[in-house]
């Protein structure tokens, strides 16, 4: 066989939900939250570079570039007081629920890696995971920056239209999916303004999204929370970004289990974008890697676990037949 197409498989998460009754939303200028910076000062606390060692929790943010057809992945370490993003753990095998222990070098908020040791994720943590099944509570929160307003022309009736409304949706693209076994309902929230800046901090703009809204609907009824934002200033390439699976999120109404998606205005041009994007990102938040595409160059398959020659390549979105790939098209059977 001269090439191989394969595709990552699925994980299957568990969800107990709330539903509750819906809040009111509306714009409205928001302070940063407790703890956050204010006026826009991202970088106002200056911390010395220090050596150490760190324990704590990871969350792995696939950072997709459709324009470019490559992504990345970017690893936070949650420890018991403070965020912190890894550098030079890219080639780790982690994933997002990972316990670790991390040896090396702070500098602000990024740690450089020199030794690092993992182990999986509590057994406990499967029975708190969103389910793939059943229907999907999403919250889709628009926001812009006090230095850069969300794109007028991403309004929260097309939003809700592409999510939620008739025709090609992302709620008819999981019921066709699923064969019927998973949709989505939800509510757009917003716009609203931050209370600052939060420049390449993704994480920290979704922490104020969800305290911006936090007024004006209950979210313990969502298990996917969208966040609509400028798109550079977030830290997205090109479309959207993606935690894998579910996790904790703090919010003025307490720890919230839930899928973490952020999608670039910029990109969202017109609903079959718009439902393009959100499909591909849902699919990271249930857990899925991308369907990817091998190319031997024409040499025979060889035994299990041979290194592959230096010409061999891996094509990240090479799958034209999912929408994990390249296409808009369902999910590859094993997902």
């Amino acid at each position: 066989m001269a090439r191989s197409t394969f595709r990552t498989r699925a994980l299957t998460f568990l969800f107990a939900g709330l539903l509750l009754p819906l809040g009111f939303s509306a714009n409205r200028l928001i302070a940063a939250g407790p703890g956050q910076p204010q006026n826009g000062d991202v970088q106002s606390e200056v911390r010395p570079e220090r050596g150490g060692t760190w324990r704590g929790r990871i969350d792995a943010l696939v950072v997709d570039n459709f324009q470019n057809g490559t992504s990345r992945t970017r690893f936070f370490l949650h420890t018991s007081s403070e965020t912190l993003e890894l550098q030079g753990a890219e080639t780790a095998a982690l994933r997002s629920g990972d316990q670790v222990e991390v040896t090396g070098r702070l500098s602000g908020s990024k740690l450089a890696v020199s030794q690092l040791a993992a182990s999986p994720a509590p057994a406990a943590a499967a029975t708190n995971a969103c389910s793939a099944i059943g229907q999907q509570k999403v919250a889709v929160i628009l926001v812009s920056f006090p230095s850069k307003a969300l794109l007028s022309s991403v309004t929260p009736a097309l939003v809700s239209a592409s999510f939620f409304g008739t025709g090609r949706t992302l709620n008819n693209f999981l019921l066709e999916s699923s064969f019927g076994q998973t949709s989505v309902s939800g509510d757009v929230l917003g716009p609203y303004v931050l209370g600052a800046d939060y420049f390449d901090e993704p994480l920290a703009v979704r922490d104020a999204a969800v305290a911006a809204a936090a007024p004006f609907t209950n979210l313990t009824q969502y298990s996917r929370i969208f966040v609509v934002a400028p798109q550079g200033q977030t830290g997205l390439d090109s479309g959207g970004m993606a935690l894998l699976g579910c996790g904790p999120v703090s919010s003025p109404q307490g720890t919230l289990n839930v899928s973490s998606i952020w999608m670039g205005a910029e990109s969202m041009a017109g609903q079959d974008g718009i439902v393009d994007i959100a499909s591909h990102e849902m699919g990271h938040g249930f857990g899925l890697e991308h369907a990817r595409y091998a190319d031997y160059s024409g040499e025979s398959l060889g035994p299990a676990g041979q290194a592959p020659a230096p010409w061999d390549g891996l094509h990240e979105y090479g799958d034209s037949y999912s929408s994990m790939g390249r296409q808009s098209a369902q999910w590859a059977a094993p997902q």
